[in-house]
């Protein structure tokens, strides 16, 4: 049978400064199943696992989406990034609304006002107007490395899809901030 443990990300940081992106790592869990340990050439890094099972995260992340956009995953980050600075103030949050053959990102504060930008897109589906914390959208637009991403929505208070397009290896599940549109 397979058996699982969950580490704690603060240890697997830690590993990733040591390591600095290449190398082997030999990992041990110890007898009594409370630590784990990874032992590189030059250093050996312990640390204690956390108690429980992990989260059935399937349940949270839809099978369908009623709504698909497809657009280049660069030009989504450069507009969220300059739509974001006007969403400090307020929790972060910016809006996507789908318009024809566009999507539009906006933010808007009391104090220092509104922006808001167009990113030309693939639409299938439903339209949609739903908002986010920019910040989790930044995060995973950086990490992606794919040319174009697919994001994917159930309506505007349903946890929405992320991924990269023509890939199945990696979804990220983004949920959406409840606000006045």
């Amino acid at each position: 049978g397979s058996e699982s443990i969950i580490i704690p990300a603060k240890a697997l940081q830690e590993l990733s400064r040591i390591l600095k992106g290449d190398g082997t790592v030999e990992m041990s869990v110890g007898a009594a199943r409370n630590n784990v340990f990874f032992t590189l050439p030059k250093v050996r890094l312990m640390s204690r696992l956390i108690e429980g099972s992990y989260p059935n995260y399937s349940q949270v992340v839809p099978e369908q989406s009623n709504t698909k956009i497809t657009l280049s995953t660069r030009e989504l980050l450069d507009r969220t990034r300059g739509v974001s600075i006007f969403a400090r103030d307020s929790a972060n949050v910016v809006r996507i609304k789908t318009e024809v053959s566009e999507i539009s990102i906006s933010a808007n504060t009391s104090e220092v006002g509104s922006s808001q930008a167009s990113v030309a897109a693939d639409i299938d589906g439903a339209d949609i107007q739903i908002a986010f914390n920019s910040r989790y959208l930044l995060d995973v637009l950086n990490l992606l490395g794919s040319e174009k991403v697919t994001l994917g929505f159930n309506g505007p208070l349903s946890p929405g899809l992320v991924k990269p397009t023509g890939r199945d290896d990696y979804t990220y599940v983004i949920m959406p901030v409840r606000v006045a549109m």
